[in-house]
């Protein structure tokens, strides 16, 4: 009895720690992937205002 309620209490510890894990990593994994499309966003704007000036 004591057993299963501990492995119950544990395993809903061992679950909320995965979620607010999984809340961090998800805000971090968020920021890098905006922070790398806005580099190649930009990277890409700066290539084609060359290429634009190149052509006219």
């Amino acid at each position: 009895m004591i057993f299963i309620f501990f492995h119950r209490g544990g395993w809903e510890l061992i679950l909320l720690d995965c979620r607010n894990l999984i809340n961090r990593v998800g805000k971090v994994v968020i920021v890098l992937v905006v922070s790398h499309l806005v580099h190649v966003v930009s990277v890409f704007l700066v290539l084609f205002l060359c290429w634009a000036c190149i052509l006219f």
